[in-house]
Formats: structure tokens, sequence, C-alpha cells
């Protein structure tokens, strides 16, 4: 993660959906803040911290104008592939998350 370094690893991942006239992708883009757990690890599994990151994603997918009210995937979904969701593993480099988590 970037932490205090405003540096990140890179993964290798390619985006290989089509793009537009103007080379940009469809892409909605989702920002969800990370905790630092670097001085409290084991406090990221109480029930009152998972239920925290639950609603923060809950909130952040069916907020979004671009899908249904009512549903947090785009009504056109055909498959997850059409739907990539990254992570980055947020959280868990500079903040000592667990990944699992």
């Amino acid at each position: 993660g970037y932490g205090s370094s405003f540096s990140v690893k890179k993964t290798g991942f390619k985006d290989k959906r089509s793009s537009d006239s103007n080379n940009c992708k469809n892409v909605t883009l989702l920002a969800i803040d990370a905790i630092n757990y670097k001085h409290n690890y084991h406090s990221q599994f109480s029930q009152l911290n998972i239920n925290k990151e639950i609603t923060k994603a809950y909130c952040g997918f069916t907020s979004s104008s671009s899908f249904p009210s009512s549903s947090p995937f785009p009504s056109s979904l055909k498959s997850f592939d059409d739907f990539p969701i990254a992570t980055g593993e947020c959280g868990c480099g500079a903040f000592i998350g667990d990944k699992e988590m």
C-alpha cells in the first residue's frame, strides 16, 4: 500500500476490456478508506470492525448511480467477468490489515 511512501507494489493486472474512441474504459471507481491496524492488529477481527467493513462495502456498491438501487451490480451483468473488482489488498500493506478479511 501507499502509507506514507506514496509508492505501490505493481501486480501485473491488465484490463482487457475495450475502450471508447477516447481510449477510456467504462468504469466506476469506488474508494473505501482503509483502517490502520498497525498498533492493534487483532482489533480488525472484532465484530464491530467486521460490521464496519461490511457496511462500508455495502454502502459503496449500492450507492453508485451506475447501478440499479435494488442491486449492487449492473443490470446488464452476464457474468462476474463483466464486472471486475480490484481491491489491491486494501489496508494490507502499510496498515497491516489481514488479506483474508
